[in-house]
């Protein structure tokens, strides 16, 4: 069986460049070498589809996601922020982003220029700017591979285990948890459309899953009870 990602602190800093800025969350002054700070709402757009880019940001409070639309409306979750998170990477070197991102929480968020933020990346993780960047896209492609992955050979069961473990592994690593209980925004809809099942086959799913006793998720509260079961469902290694 192929090595599985272990969520520990140094992976959960993998979308962080090193876990830049993860210290200023919740900061009411403008971020050092921020170009501009904003605050957003629940499901407000931080980026849009098509739109021209304006250069990376990073989360400072919150949860946002990044998704794809058909033009039906059809919607492809693809990644999930958290604080301290790079968003929308892509604008660096592109015009136009092709995604969207949407504020999954009441969020914080501000705008970088690229020297910068590569320059602050390798001085919080000791290393040159070069190598900060190119294990930040490493750990980028790792991610997608596990996607990818979960898309296309894992169960339903397995795919919801997955995102579940996952999600809660760096939320932990954060220190955002209290003893086995993290707030969780998403809903079922969310699950559905990250994982490419329909909503009544996810509810069904989640029934299933909630059956094993690893887990318990009651309004915006994630309680996992079974840890190491969940892993295993989910085909990751124990935490």
């Amino acid at each position: 069986m192929t090595k599985m990602l272990d969520y520990d602190d140094e992976i959960a800093a993998t979308t962080q460049l090193g876990g830049l800025h993860r210290t200023e969350r919740g900061a009411d002054t403008l971020p050092e070498r921020a170009i501009y700070a904003r605050s957003a709402s629940v499901g407000a757009t931080l980026l849009r589809e098509g739109a021209a880019a304006l250069g990376p940001l990073i989360l400072h409070e919150g949860w946002a996601f990044r998704y794809k639309t058909l033009p039906d409306g059809r919607r492809q979750i693809l990644a999930y922020f958290l604080p301290g998170d790079v968003v929308g990477f892509q604008s660096a070197t592109f015009p136009t982003v092709d995604h969207g991102v949407e504020a999954l929480t009441a969020v914080r968020y501000a705008s970088y220029s690229l020297a910068h933020l590569v320059a602050d990346a390798g001085a919080a993780c000791g290393r040159d700017a070069l190598t900060a960047i190119a294990h930040f896209a490493g750990a980028q492609e790792r991610q997608s591979d596990e996607h990818l992955l979960t898309l296309g050979r894992r169960s339903a069961m397995e795919r919801v285990a997955f995102i579940i473990c996952t999600l809660f592994r760096r939320v932990r690593a954060l220190g955002l948890d209290c003893d086995g209980r993290i707030d969780f925004p998403l809903t079922q809809q969310h699950l559905a459309d990250t994982l490419g099942l329909s909503l009544v086959h996810t509810n069904k799913t989640l029934k299933r899953l909630s059956g094993t006793e690893c887990l318990s998720w009651k309004g915006r509260i994630l309680l996992l009870h079974d840890e190491p079961r969940l892993a295993r469902i989910a085909g990751l290694p124990a935490g």
